[in-house]
């Protein structure tokens, strides 16, 4: 099997390439890249390796930019030492997401699964088959975001999506506010964040705010078949159109 590496710190690069090879002796470091301009201009000049691991940040920017420079026909498997990209890697090839430092149980899991897909394709159809069945496994497995870093002053602090009542923007800002009524601005929209919260703990109440379930502390029916809901610790009423009020409804009773 050859792999691709592309990480720019050296001591990653050997722990990975050590444990590939304590994993399985048939691996093959076929390169190691340390850029995003470096992949890019490899990619575009050699074939597909069978798998590539992938380090999100990297000195010159994000390995997502790879993907919009060139063809990368292949499985990859992220690494980073931060998730709050995981929901971003998933809508690429990845087939898995693993956090540095590498652990060698997890690592065999993700190559379990690459040759679980390896074989379900025939080599010349690999190329196409490969990202129906990510497609599929995504959608069977879907992954949302579970903590966010936020710039605090001086510093970045990790919120975790338990931690957090609900979602709003106000003047083409988007902020998060904590249970503790702590608010804070995240670099997101509310349209993505409906996409990487999970469903089943948030919903779009309406243009201006994501809410999750357990910031409700009422619903009350409101005047021309809209709701009103009233959210814990706070003065803030979420109006629900006409249109959306069904939806909610079925949601809130799940």
């Amino acid at each position: 099997m050859k792999v691709v590496i592309v990480e720019d710190e050296l001591p990653s690069v050997r722990a990975l390439e050590k444990l590939l090879q304590e994993t399985d002796a048939n691996i093959l470091v076929a390169e190691t890249l340390d850029s995003v301009a470096s992949a890019v201009a490899w990619f575009q000049a050699n074939p597909a390796p069978d798998l590539v691991f992938m380090d999100i940040q990297l000195g010159d920017g994000l390995s997502f930019e790879i993907f919009e420079r060139a063809k990368v026909e292949c499985p990859v498997i992220f690494t980073t030492a931060y998730d709050e990209y995981a929901i971003r890697a998933f809508k690429l090839n990845s087939i898995d997401y693993l956090l540095k430092p590498v652990n060698p149980a997890e690592l065999v899991h993700s190559l379990e699964k690459f040759k679980t897909i390896h074989k379900l394709c025939e080599p010349r159809q690999r190329s196409v088959d490969i990202q129906s069945i990510l497609k599929s496994i995504q959608l069977q497995h879907p992954t949302y975001r579970s903590r966010f870093l936020i710039p605090y002053r001086d510093q970045f602090i990790s919120i975790l999506v338990e931690e957090i009542s609900y979602f709003f923007s106000e003047h083409k800002n988007t902020y998060l506010v904590t249970r503790e009524q702590k608010k804070h601005i995240v670099d997101s929209t509310l349209e993505t964040l409906e996409a990487e919260l999970d469903p089943r703990i948030f919903f779009r109440a309406n243009r201006q705010y994501v809410v999750s379930y357990p910031a409700i502390a009422a619903v009350h029916s409101f005047f021309n078949g809209k709701l009103k809901i009233y959210l814990r610790g706070s003065n803030e009423e979420v109006i629900i159109s006409r249109e959306r009020a069904a939806s909610v409804k079925a949601w809130l009773d799940r």
